[in-house]
């Protein structure tokens, strides 16, 4: 993390929303971890999710690279937790020290196929990049996955590997506020 005034380190956060989602619907989270002492990165450029995840996952490479993050602890909601994930298996992952994946279609999300729209088509359980990044485990014990117990959209999936949390909790967005 970057030094803070007094020169010891921060602990840096970056967070990922879902797909349909931007910066602010992270807003509860970041402020919280701001309060407590986190240098918190939201990117813009992430705009409403909604390109493909490899893209998605590039962006934020990047944005760790240009700001030369290292130690970075990600925080996901839905689609989000695909791209951390991607991040992670990708060429800056050694930047990242962990995932916190809400809500994340990890197995794919059954909806999809009841809004069959192109941008959730690579939400769907059987899309290539589902398929791809469930067989990729060599990240998951740096993952903790964290579910409500009834989620309309993403069904509790737990994954091989992952520290599992169950949240009281009903909703797909319920654990964003």
């Amino acid at each position: 993390g970057a030094p803070d005034a007094r020169g010891s380190k921060r602990l840096v956060a970056l967070g990922l929303p879902g797909i349909w989602e931007d910066w602010r619907n992270l807003h509860i989270w970041a402020q919280e971890l701001h309060d407590a002492g986190w240098d918190v990165h939201l990117l813009e450029s992430l705009g409403d999710m909604t390109e493909p995840v490899p893209d998605l996952a590039e962006r934020v490479a990047e944005h760790l690279r240009l700001h030369d993050l290292h130690d970075v602890v990600l925080f996901a909601h839905s689609k989000g937790g695909l791209v951390g994930k991607a991040v992670m298996l990708g060429h800056e992952g050694d930047r990242v020290r962990g995932l916190i994946a809400c809500a994340t279609p990890f197995k794919g999300a059954p909806i999809t196929q009841l809004l069959p729209t192109s941008e959730l088509a690579e939400l769907s359980p059987s899309s290539p990049t589902i398929a791809e990044l469930g067989s990729e485990r060599s990240v998951n014990s740096r993952i903790i996955q964290v579910e409500a117990e009834w989620d309309q959209s993403v069904p509790p999936s737990p994954l091989e590997g992952v520290r599992h949390v169950t949240l009281p909790l009903t909703g797909h967005s319920a654990m964003l506020s």
